[in-house]
């Protein structure tokens, strides 16, 4: 599994963002949009890779697994 698929960890830094990320995501109330800003090289990419697998996910329990289709 290389380095940005979603099963991978993401930074420490990027662990109360993703936390915020999962609350939306189980409340069922999903914005239209979200905005992920700041420096390059922070993990945004990162981020944003494992947040599309948390949607699209078929298998997902509490991660996106990373191996169906649709990670």
């Amino acid at each position: 599994m290389n380095a940005t698929a979603p099963g991978a960890g993401l930074p420490s830094w990027l662990d109360a963002a993703w936390s915020r990320i999962e609350a939306i995501l189980e409340s069922g109330r999903r914005p239209h949009a979200l905005l992920l800003h700041g420096p390059a090289g922070i993990g945004k990419r990162r981020l944003a890779i494992r947040l599309a697998a948390a949607i699209l996910c078929l298998e997902r329990q509490s991660e996106p697994c990373g191996a169906c289709r649709s990670c």
